[in-house]
């Protein structure tokens, strides 16, 4: 069988995008998991929260706005977008606090200290 040379750049595109994707998703669980070990602990307020009608392995993506206080800095205010498990997505109400851990060399990247937002090797 004779394959086409569009066939094959075809294929070599899709082996490509599955790679990245693969390679992504790792390097995403290995920044959470340094910032889960590693990252400055600080309490969140839910300031407000809506679905984007997104979704990624049957749970929502909300965006959120939050109130972020660590110890020793003022509050400061700051929207994220994140995925959520489908369980813990009606916790976020205006008004509940929320444990975090912020990345000591992003202060704008944090995870959730909470026990609904443990990966599953932990």
């Amino acid at each position: 069988m004779k394959v086409g040379p569009l066939l094959v750049v075809a294929m070599l595109a899709g082996a490509g995008f599955f790679g990245y994707v693969v390679y992504d998703s790792l390097r995403v669980e290995r920044l959470e998991r340094e910032i889960r070990n590693h990252g400055r602990p600080a309490v969140a307020t839910v300031l407000s929260a809506r679905q984007t009608g997104s979704w990624v392995a049957n749970n929502p993506e909300l965006e959120l706005l939050l109130r972020i206080q660590e110890e020793g800095a003022p509050a400061r205010q700051q929207q994220a977008t994140k995925i959520v498990p489908l369980a813990a997505a009606a916790l976020f109400q205006p008004g509940v606090e929320m444990r975090l851990r912020i990345d000591p060399k992003d202060p704008g990247a944090f995870v959730f200290d909470e026990p609904w937002d443990v990966p599953p090797d932990n």
